[in-house]
């Protein structure tokens, strides 16, 4: 599995937002993550909507984180931004198994597993986490 380039910038522009203090202009998050404003706005939209991020109009306008930071996972983040965090096809909610084996597969089993231990660690790392580290 491997995150696309947005995972990776909603990671970092949480990241900056919360170690802002209260809100911060969308201009300085582009600059302090290095990526360009009209990107960080199509960002921001998807993680206002999820509710991580509040956007704030006006000449103080900005943005603010929408939830605590021990609140936000990279769970959270990774399943809101990727089409899908499953580590094979086999493991997708119809159970896809072109050997039509999925009930006895050892290693469909081996992948589940897996896919377990990864969802735990993106559980365990918080924003607070990646703030304070």
């Amino acid at each position: 599995m491997q995150l696309s380039l947005t995972t990776d910038y909603a990671i970092r522009i949480l990241a900056c937002i919360g170690a802002s203090d209260g809100v911060i202009p969308s201009t300085e998050i582009s600059e302090k993550v290095g990526i360009s404003q009209a990107y960080v706005m199509k960002v921001i939209r998807k993680l206002s909507k999820a509710g991580m991020v509040i956007t704030h109009q006006g000449p103080t306008g900005g943005v603010s984180l929408g939830r605590d930071p021990k609140n936000i996972t990279l769970y959270d983040v990774l399943n809101l931004m990727e089409a899908t965090t499953r580590i094979n096809r086999c493991l997708e909610d119809d159970c896809f198994c072109s050997n039509n084996n999925t009930a006895h597969c050892k290693v469909r089993r081996f992948y589940t597993q897996l896919q377990k231990n990864v969802d735990e660690s993106l559980r365990s790392v918080t924003l607070d986490f990646l703030i304070n580290s």
